[in-house]
């Protein structure tokens, strides 16, 4: 049954990026009609009058849908990447998206040690940095992978030795008790900087499935073909313009 969902969303989806594209080509025909027909003088000289209003207007959206669109893909790049490498982080700095709540707020009866960094929201984007062994003690917050594979981000409550190698007991601050297997440095993947954006990780972790890239896919598709129309319009216009300056 699931197969068969998944088989009827992709033929929706090739679909509507049929029609999508269908449709920009019909309006933007249109367009180049009454351009060329003379409708739309009115406009295209009013724009002349404010072209740097415009081109402001423009480049301050695409810059900005530019800068979060980077950021989701680029965290969600690297988090793939840490788990592909097996835990280790590629670069000396790293963006990670998080899932859970767990340490949106301090658990009562639970104090933070002097000094801790405070903990952070679900769906946040937390930066973390790579940590010697030597670094990192209780009320640190550190990234890293449980026995299960899952990667997790959550406060250091102990430090202790076993063997001559380093483990760390931890706790999400929301949480009521301590996680249940200690960690060891091996499984760390970096240290939490204290620095993060809102809301930004929900993004990342839609990236991070196949939905996500799939639809990222469609949306670069879409403006693509945008973006192709569009070029027509404007030489239309560019064309229609020479014609009225030509008149006068």
């Amino acid at each position: 049954m699931g197969r068969v969902l998944l088989i009827i969303a992709a033929v929706f989806g090739v679909l509507t990026l049929v029609c999508v594209t269908a449709l920009c080509r019909t309006c933007a025909k249109e367009h180049c009609g009454r351009i060329a027909q003379g409708e739309l003088d009115e406009k295209l000289t009013s724009r002349i009058r404010h072209p740097k209003l415009a081109f402001a207007a423009r480049l301050v959206g695409f810059v900005f849908a530019g800068l979060v669109a980077a950021a989701a893909l680029l965290s969600a790049v690297q988090t793939v990447a840490i788990r592909v490498s097996g835990g280790k982080m590629l670069l000396p700095y790293a963006a990670l998206a998080v899932g859970s709540g767990s340490m949106s707020y301090v658990a009562e009866g639970y104090a933070l040690p002097d000094g801790a960094v405070e903990g952070f929201d679900a769906y946040e984007l937390v930066f973390i940095r790579r940590a010697d062994e030597a670094e990192l003690s209780a009320g640190d917050v550190i990234a890293f992978y449980n026995s299960e594979g899952t990667l997790i981000i959550h406060r250091i409550t102990e430090v202790f030795r076993v063997a001559g190698q380093t483990f760390y007991n931890t706790r999400g601050d929301a949480n009521t008790a301590a996680d249940r297997e200690a960690v060891g440095y091996s499984s760390v993947v970096g240290k939490y900087t204290g620095a993060s954006v809102p809301y930004v990780g929900a993004a990342v972790m839609f990236l991070q499935s196949w939905v996500g890239l799939i639809t990222l896919a469609a949306v670069v598709y879409i403006v693509c073909v945008y973006d192709f129309y569009a070029r027509k319009i404007s030489a239309a216009s560019r064309e229609r313009l020479l014609a009225i300056e030509g008149k006068k």
